[in-house]
């Protein structure tokens, strides 16, 4: 338990032990939102990265790019405007046993109260909407601040989209304000 929680520790790279408020003070495998994407990948790994496009609108492009030699996550997924500035960062940690994303779920939402000062938080669990057989889901933990959001989602996908290649995951994510309220409103 000690060991899970200096690796949490690590995964916001936290400067010191005071209450945040500003997601901007968080890092996920040394990316902060608000950077240029370009201090951190390259045009030719930007390119042939997975995209990730929405249906109604292009305000942003986010991309998958698997990690060489990660501190915690084996992907990031990275959503940027036009000017190519990081608004969303998360990292994902693939499992092989989905109740293992649960208790670390619980025990990062529990770290990030402590961390925290002025938030509201929601919880829910949905049917995951890349699957249409309604067997996938996604549970998610979303601390929501002034300059942004915190989330912690497990996804488990049903056995037909495991035969896929897809696997279960935990991502942990920061969010400008701007980019939440983009896919809240604008994307979808």
């Amino acid at each position: 338990m000690k060991i899970f929680l200096s690796i949490l520790i690590l995964i916001f790279n936290i400067q010191s032990w005071t209450k945040a408020d500003d997601i901007k003070t968080f890092e996920i495998e040394g990316i902060t939102i608000g950077e240029p994407l370009l201090s951190h990948f390259t045009k030719a790994q930007i390119k042939n990265s997975n995209k990730n496009n929405y249906p109604k609108s292009n305000k942003f492009v986010g991309v998958e790019i698997r990690l060489t030699n990660p501190d915690q996550y084996e992907l990031v997924q990275i959503h940027y405007d036009s000017e190519l500035i990081i608004h969303s960062v998360a990292g994902v940690v693939f499992l092989e046993n989905i109740k293992n994303c649960y208790s670390r779920q619980q025990e990062i939402k529990n770290q990030l109260k402590s961390l925290f000062e002025n938030y509201e938080i929601f919880e829910d669990t949905l049917v995951h909407r890349q699957d249409p057989s309604g067997k996938s889901s996604w549970t998610g933990v979303e601390f929501s601040l002034k300059t942004g959001d915190a989330l912690i989602h497990c996804t488990d996908w049903s056995k037909d989209f495991e035969r896929n290649g897809y696997k279960d995951s935990l991502r942990i994510e920061i969010s400008t304000k701007k980019f939440s309220d983009f896919l809240r409103y604008e994307a979808y």
